[in-house]
């Protein structure tokens, strides 16, 4: 009966090793691969990898950012956040440097330029009003 139990045992442990690789050290892997695709600006790789990673993390939320930088490399328009409950589109006018200039398709809010006349009527923007607003 010790021998039964000692191989029992064994599988035991051999199946537990197994679900520990496939749940942990795989989908680690994956997402490892994706992150360095996608700070390489492979979006296709990175996405393919955050896919195979399945729950892993967030690379559910990684799988997002690809195909939203992907879009912006090709300088496509893409959507991200939301104004008032609905979705904001953006359009690339410039990607320089991996940096990108974006302008939204619709305008988000209109405010005055400057709340306070100054003497001569005119002000420079690093002294209006408006400058500190959305920060």
């Amino acid at each position: 009966m010790s021998v039964i139990g000692g191989i029992s045992t064994a599988i035991v442990a051999c199946v537990l090793v197994v679900i520990f690789v496939f749940a942990t050290i795989i989908p680690a892997s994956h997402y490892n691969s994706g992150m360095t695709a996608l700070g390489n600006g492979d979006y296709v790789k990175a996405v393919t990898e955050f896919a195979a990673a399945g729950t892993y993390k967030d690379a559910s939320d990684k799988i997002t950012v690809a195909e939203r930088d992907q879009k912006i490399a090709n300088r496509e328009s893409f959507t991200m956040g939301e104004w008032n409950g609905k979705p904001i589109e953006w359009k690339v006018l410039d990607v320089t440097d991996g940096k990108a200039l974006i302008i939204s398709n619709d305008i988000l809010t209109i405010r005055q330029y400057d709340s306070l006349k100054s003497q001569l009527g005119k002000k420079a923007y690093n002294d209006s009003s408006i400058e500190n607003w959305g920060e």
